[in-house]
This record gives structure tokens, C-alpha cells and sequence, in this order.
């Protein structure tokens, strides 16, 4: 072995085949990597046939959230679903990962704002920016952002009732590891990976509401934002950043409207 050459990949079409093409110099006896990409469990094992351990933050789960029509503004709320060209249906699923920056997890939290908001709060959200969507709404004040992130905990908790056995029945059967064959722990690890996102997100939503209530009141006696960033679980840094922050700021600003201040959402394409 003298050294490691990477690999890309794509597939041709007047060859009718896939082209592995070496990205430097190959050398006799040189080792050569392909790699598969970041993907959740189900896409490794659907795609590929075989899981990876300590996947947790690639893994993906689904999350179903509608606009009930015991809402007192549905019927206003309705006609918007479709605005910025989303799609009108008032239930929606989401695959979301552990990630502020993924794309599922934006419109997921964008949708919950919509359903959750009075009708009066999306018409100010759409004047200072044109044609808001449902899956396209910004933070807009604490009170709504709770609403919000209890909707998403209620989702997480009802898609993991969907599932016959419990997350620590499956850590249990994978730490015995009597399998009859590989399939069935890639089995386990798949269903095993969806169940700890959700479990995250259970978890996130619980964080950041009790932030939220919290250091909310904090800010309103002490006329300041307090520092969110000492104590916090990395992977609900760049949320509590983005936007955990601005709305605090906004409720210590003592504003007579404290909606979110009219910036540039992160660009997370």
C-alpha cells in the first residue's frame, strides 16, 4: 500500500454503466476509497444493504403535522397553504434530522409557526415579506415559537406509538446481538435510528420551551438577554442562535409589537 487515492462516481449514459474515476494519480498497489455519503440508516440499508453504528446524526425521521379545523382561524388560514408555492394540503409529512440547518427541520418548524399562529400574526409575517408561505414563516414571538415546538414534541410522540416495540427494546437486542442473520439487525438498526431522532426531538422541543419560559421572564425583569450558550446541548446551539436569541431580544426590547426582527433567515441550501 503506498498511499490512498478517493474516488467519484456517476453513472454514463452512452456507456450504459457506472464510472468510478480516480481523482489523482494511481499508482500500482495503491488502496482506493469510494465513499457513500452522509445518509440516514433506512438509505443505507434500502439503497445500499447495510447500516453504519453511531449514525445519529445523519439519521431521519417523519414527522406528520396538519392545521385542525378546531382551529378558531382555520378557515382564514386555509386559502394561505398555498401561498409560495407550497402545497395547500392542511396535513403534511416531514423527514427531518437532528439538524437546524436541514432543510426538512426548517419546514417543519415553519409549518407548526402556521398552524399554531392566530391569522393576524401571518398577515404582519407577509408584510415584510412577500407571500409567506406555511412552510416559510419566521419566528415571530416566544409565545408562538412554544406553541410551535409543542406541536412538533406532539408529532414525535404519536409516530413513535406507531411503532410495536419501545427504543430500549431495541438497544436491548442489538447489545445481545443474537441475530439470525444481518438482515434482521439491519432491521433493528434502521427502525432503531428513526426512534432516536424522534426521541431527539421530544427532547428539543422540551429543552427549548422551558428555555424559552424561562429565560423569558429572566429577560423581562432584567430588561436583557441572558446568555443561552453556556449550557446547551451542541446540537441545539445553532437554533438557540438563530433564533431562541432574537426572540428573547425582541421580548426584553419591551417593543409594542415584538415580532421577529425582519433579518435574513440563515441560507441553508
Amino acid at each position: 500500500l503506498l498511499f490512498a487515492v478517493w474516488v467519484s462516481w456517476n453513472y454514463d449514459d452512452q456507456s450504459r454503466c457506472f464510472v468510478m474515476t480516480a481523482e489523482a494519480a494511481v499508482s500500482p498497489l495503491s488502496q482506493l476509497f469510494d465513499s457513500y455519503g452522509r445518509k440516514s440508516q433506512s438509505r443505507y440499508f434500502v439503497n445500499y444493504g447495510f447500516t453504519v453504528d453511531r449514525n445519529h446524526r445523519d439519521n431521519e425521521a417523519c414527522l406528520r403535522v396538519e392545521l385542525l379545523d378546531s382551529d378558531p382561524d382555520s378557515k382564514a388560514k386555509t386559502p394561505l397553504l398555498g401561498r409560495g408555492g407550497g402545497s395547500k394540503n392542511k396535513a403534511r409529512k416531514f423527514i427531518v434530522s437532528c439538524s437546524f440547518s436541514d432543510k426538512g427541520f426548517q419546514r417543519l418548524i415553519s409549518f407548526c409557526r402556521f398552524v399554531t399562529a392566530p391569522y393576524d400574526m401571518i398577515v404582519k409575517s407577509s408584510s415584510s415579506k412577500k407571500n409567506v408561505g406555511a412552510e416559510d414563516m419566521p419566528p415571530r414571538t416566544a409565545q408562538n415559537e412554544i406553541k410551535a415546538l409543542r406541536r412538533i414534541k406532539a408529532a414525535a410522540v404519536a409516530s413513535l406509538k406507531r411503532f410495536s416495540t419501545s427504543l430500549r427494546h431495541d438497544h436491548l437486542l442489538l447489545k445481545r446481538n443474537r441475530f439470525s442473520d444481518s438482515n434482521v439487525r439491519n432491521c433493528v438498526m434502521m427502525r432503531c435510528g428513526e426512534k432516536e431522532t424522534l426521541h431527539w426531538y421530544i427532547g428539543f422541543s422540551d429543552y427549548m420551551c422551558a428555555v424559552l419560559k424561562k429565560q423569558g421572564s429572566r429577560t423581562q425583569k432584567k430588561g436583557r438577554t441572558e446568555s443561552l450558550l453556556l449550557d446547551i446541548r451542541e446540537s441545539y446551539r445553532d437554533y438557540t442562535t438563530h433564533v431562541v436569541e432574537e426572540l428573547l431580544e425582541a421580548t426584553s426590547s419591551d417593543a409594542a409589537t415584538p415580532y421577529y426582527k425582519d433579518q435574513q433567515q440563515p441560507n441553508h441550501k
